[in-house]
């Protein structure tokens, strides 16, 4: 099983996937630092919402997100298994 991972956006005043952007890249000892895991998933593959904080270090791995800013967007990390 291989995991992928992708930040998804919506734009505030939308429940629909506006764009998802590729998150392979980021490290999970990363993940790790920047969000608190559910106690049911260590492994971070549930969404987690992205705040300004964390969005302000993902931006160093992915300057893509810059595009996309929290103020006018929400941000989730998600993962899936293909």
């Amino acid at each position: 099983m291989k995991i992928e991972r992708v930040i998804l956006i919506f734009k505030k005043t939308q429940e629909t996937v506006f764009k998802e952007i590729n998150a392979d890249g980021l490290k999970l000892s990363l993940i790790k630092k920047l969000f608190k895991a559910f106690d049911d998933d260590p492994n971070f593959y549930r969404p987690y919402k992205i705040n300004q904080i964390q969005y302000d270090e993902l931006i160093k791995h992915n300057p893509e997100l810059k595009l996309y800013p929290c103020t006018k967007f929400d941000l989730y990390l998600e993962a899936y298994s293909v």
